[in-house]
């Protein structure tokens, strides 16, 4: 019994070992920066979800308020008008959202959240 197998058994299986950790950080390096654009890119549809929510909330409170375009409602007299009387939407990136006058786009404090036109 030399052992002389069990020597090449023990090469082969780290050179695998050092061959694998290689692989599996270069899939890192290429998925985490795709991650990371994915998740911004849901929380940027997410915050323009909640716009478009009080957006309606908002010309839906004007309608049947009688209110006209430079009325500007509080978030107060909004919540009865989102859906299922839910709390107040908040912006997943923590930005703050302006209801903004009847006539008007709201707004989110980080730029990038914008409803389309």
């Amino acid at each position: 019994m030399q052992g002389g197998g069990l020597a090449v058994a023990g090469l082969v299986m780290g050179y695998l070992a050092v061959a694998m950790s290689m692989v599996i950080m270069m899939l890192s390096i290429i998925a985490i920066p795709n991650f990371m654009k994915a998740r911004q890119a849901a929380m940027k549809n997410a915050c323009i979800n909640n716009l478009r929510q009080i957006d309606a909330a908002k010309e839906q409170w004007a309608l049947e308020n009688s209110k006209k375009a430079g009325e500007t409602p509080t978030q107060h007299d909004l919540q009865g008008y989102l859906s299922h009387n839910r709390a107040w939407p908040v912006c997943p990136e923590g930005g703050t959202y302006e209801i903004q006058a009847v006539g008007e786009e709201p707004a989110c404090s980080v730029p990038e959240h914008k409803l389309p036109h």
